[in-house]
């Protein structure tokens, strides 16, 4: 687009008697790199701003010639060359800045390119004051007598805009590739896995012990975990947790080794471990990790990023036929961290078919969808609309895991679309995309421990979990500039209703202490209509009786 502005703008600068020289290579550089199509509107400023004009043309002076801020011709110079030094240092930097992260982009070097990201809206903050000095000198300049400046103004306010609106109003959204990812790893690793110490430690033991070997601890990186240029050497441990699993030998997994600190599984949840307990067979061969910045690890993008649309993955995503893919792409991030072991046993009933399979009576024309949106928090949900087109972008990048994921998927690309920015950065900070590791834990130990919980109670946790997620960001209890340090996901009301819904009971531990206390800390971080719709997506035509909760006014 640079380009051809320069063109049309090419009979003008003739006018102003610039050099044909000096016009070639600034269309030239509009044919270049975006970095370079970025910087052309300062140079078109310089170009015209240094060229004088021919007497005929009056831009900053009257018809009698008088100046409108009388100033001697030092000060009209100053005024001058200092607005084209300012323009022409924010060209340099801003190009540098732009060609880097152009070519993460495209080499797919996403955590560089999210470390960018992180600094992005303090860089675009300066451009935009620096612009806006280069404006007010010029203007001035223009106001002093100086001729041919005209333009230049005109293409400096422009370029100052484009800045402001362009670049730094998206750097300031919330990113959500770099949250905790959950993966599954050997059950027989899970007693090697503990607390950021605990992982620290297994990285010196395989430094120190591995040397010269092949099994020497280096990362098998993909493109998106490269750190890329950095001053200072970055903090946190480099490599996949899996990779490091996979350096340890059996011998060293075993309960008596001083590897080990956890000496069987139900202990491991006590040393800060995050492996969860989704109440599967004890003979399965696989768990599920939880591992992030938490646990010591540098913070970078999912893997799952390499799968991604690249149209996306821009700085302002848009889908191929032009609508914001701004839901989309946080959607996409959040489903690439938190499957699980079986994301396709997992529950999300929109579409009616478990209480169809169940015989339940509803009426025909409720459409859990609309309760969603209308009793949403971010009511009423304008994205709406655009549920057919998401279902179709999303059932190319989801739809063989299940009906049920893709209908979760498509609701969360829809909620996020319309919530808004900050509301978006609170939920991923307090890590709401993941299951409550803490939760788990608790009913683990109750579990192993001889309580109430059951393993079929643990595994309706984890088949429900997308429904509290949903739930979680759609009726968000969120006040602009809440920091919401309070919030809970709804894991235990959605896991409770689960088994009720399978049972026709509620479950044995709902009305101890421990689960009414949090039942009342997950009332109270959500807002809205939310019981009917909670009920439905689990199975449930209405909420049942024998599961009360005190709650604000809900219909």
């Amino acid at each position: 687009m640079a380009y051809y502005w320069a063109i049309l703008l090419a009979g003008k600068v003739t006018e102003l008697g610039i050099h044909t020289r000096t016009m070639r290579a600034v269309c030239k550089l509009g044919r270049g790199t975006p970095a370079a199509a970025f910087a052309l509107p300062w140079l078109l400023a310089i170009c015209v701003s240094s060229h004088p004009v021919p007497d005929k043309t009056i831009l900053a002076r009257g018809a009698s010639g008088t100046e409108v801020i009388a100033t001697d011709s030092t000060t009209r110079q100053a005024l001058l060359w200092t607005s084209i030094a300012v323009a022409v240092f924010v060209a340099l930097i801003q190009s540098l800045v732009a060609t880097m992260a152009t070519i993460a982009e495209d080499s797919r070097a996403w955590t560089f390119r999210f470390r960018l990201a992180l600094y992005e809206h303090w860089w675009y903050t300066w451009i935009s004051v620096l612009l806006g000095i280069s404006l007010i000198l010029i203007v001035l300049s223009f106001l002093a007598g100086n001729n041919g400046d005209a333009l230049g103004i005109l293409v400096l306010s422009s370029a100052t805009g484009m800045t402001i609106v362009r670049y730094a109003v998206p750097a300031w959204r919330g990113r959500a590739w770099t949250g905790a990812s959950r993966t599954a790893i050997p059950r027989e690793k899970a007693l090697l896995c503990g607390d950021a110490a605990q992982w620290a430690r297994l990285c010196v033991h395989l430094a120190q012990n591995r040397k010269g070997t092949d099994a020497d601890l280096h990362s098998t990186s993909v493109p998106s975990d490269d750190w890329g240029w950095t001053v200072w050497p970055p903090s946190g441990i480099a490599q996949d947790a899996t990779e490091i699993l996979a350096k340890v030998t059996e011998k060293e997994a075993v309960p008596d080794s001083e590897l080990v600190l956890a000496k069987n599984l139900a202990d491991a949840a006590a040393l800060g471990s995050t492996i969860y307990n989704d109440g599967l067979a004890p003979d399965r061969s696989t768990v599920s990790l939880q591992w992030g910045s938490t646990q010591g690890f540098r913070r970078r993008v999912s893997r799952g990023i390499s799968s991604m649309p690249i149209n996306l993955l821009l700085s302002r995503p848009v889908t191929v036929d032009g609508y914001s893919g701004e839901g989309l792409c946080l959607a996409m991030a959040v489903l690439a961290r938190n499957k699980g072991l079986l994301p396709n046993t997992l529950i999300f009933d929109a579409a009616h078919a478990l209480k169809r399979e169940k015989n339940l009576t509803f009426p025909p024309q409720w459409k859990l969808t609309a309760d969603l949106e209308n009793g949403s928090t971010w009511a009423p949900r304008p994205q709406k609309a655009l549920r057919s087109y998401n279902t179709k972008a999303m059932e190319s990048q989801v739809g063989t895991i299940g009906a049920d994921y893709l209908l979760a998927a498509v609701e969360l690309a829809l909620i996020f679309a319309d919530c808004p920015a900050e509301a978006t950065k609170t939920w991923l900070q307090r890590e709401m995309a993941q299951q409550d590791i803490e939760l788990n834990r608790l009913m683990h130990q109750k579990h192993t421990q001889g309580g109430t919980v059951t393993a079929a109670d643990l595994n309706a946790m984890y088949r429900a979990s997308y429904v509290s997620m949903v739930m979680s960001l759609n009726n968000m209890r969120w006040r602009r500039g809440d920091t919401a340090g309070s919030l809970r996901r709804p894991d235990l009301l959605c896991g409770g209703l689960l088994v009720y819904a399978e049972t026709g009971q509620a479950p044995a531990w709902w009305g101890e202490a421990w689960a009414r206390d949090r039942v009342q800390q997950e009332v109270e971080s959500l807002a809205g209509v939310w019981r009917k719709p909670m009920a439905g997506l689990v199975g449930l035509v209405e909420w049942p009786a024998e599961m009360p909760v005190d709650c604000d006014a809900q219909s």
